[in-house]
């Protein structure tokens, strides 16, 4: 990256933000509250941007394990839209 480039960070998620562990963060990060399948969401959160980190998942562990579908949704086709 050249020294002079400018770096912005986007923020999708889910859940209702901010949250407390967010607060150092007002201001320099851009929130998109929603759904990674929401085309439309989606795509104005990574417009004109160089960079994408997907780093949602669900069901990795615990209870949540036994939701196949929304296991599915969310960490096959939530990469699959990125």
């Amino acid at each position: 990256m050249h020294e002079n480039a400018a770096t912005s960070i986007r923020l999708l998620d889910i859940k209702e933000t901010p949250t407390p562990k967010m607060e150092g963060f007002r201001g320099k990060v851009e929130i998109f509250q929603g759904d990674i399948l929401d085309e439309e969401l989606l795509g104005r959160a990574v417009a004109e941007v160089d960079t994408v980190f997907h780093i949602a998942s669900y069901g990795m562990s615990g209870a949540e394990g036994l939701q196949d579908e929304l296991i599915e949704r969310v960490n096959v086709k939530g990469t699959e839209a990125v």
